[in-house]
């Protein structure tokens, strides 16, 4: 939507455009440079990642939450050592990855890391009721 209105806005006036820091100045006067403009170098002006990395962000938080959930159901926070291990795992092969892939790596590995916390927030959830036991565990529940 916003480089059909920018192709409209330029076909309509015929001036200069300065792009950016790079300096390079387009003579918009026909449209075969409207169509170079537009293909090139928007393009190069908008960044999708910050976009992917939120959305992102939001789906592995949103999936996080009830796999805490079931974890502490059939495992009770006993699991903990297997989230650590895939947070320090993600955390380590972000190291290695470029651009995108390194940030989402990161966040699933901090996300890992942050459900321990999290997993010993469950089990007191479950102590106080908010949550239900499984009944087919052999350690009963603390209340505290």
């Amino acid at each position: 939507m916003h480089i059909n209105f920018l192709r409209f806005f330029l076909q309509m006036n015929s001036c200069i455009i300065n792009i950016g820091n790079t300096g390079i100045f387009a003579n918009v006067l026909d449209g075969i440079e409207i169509e170079y403009f537009i293909e090139n170098e928007v393009e190069d002006m908008f960044h999708f990642d910050g976009i992917l990395v939120g959305i992102a962000s939001l789906c592995i938080i949103g999936i996080f939450h009830p796999l805490v959930i079931w974890s502490e159901y059939y495992f009770s926070e006993r699991i903990w050592p297997v989230y650590f291990m895939m947070g320090l795992f993600c955390l380590i092969l972000s190291l290695f990855m470029n651009n995108i892939f390194s940030v989402l790596l990161g966040i699933l590995g901090c996300s890992f890391l942050w459900s321990i916390k999290e997993l010993k927030e469950q089990t007191k959830r479950v102590a106080r009721g908010w949550f239900p036991q499984n009944s087919k565990r052999k350690q009963k529940m603390k209340s505290k």
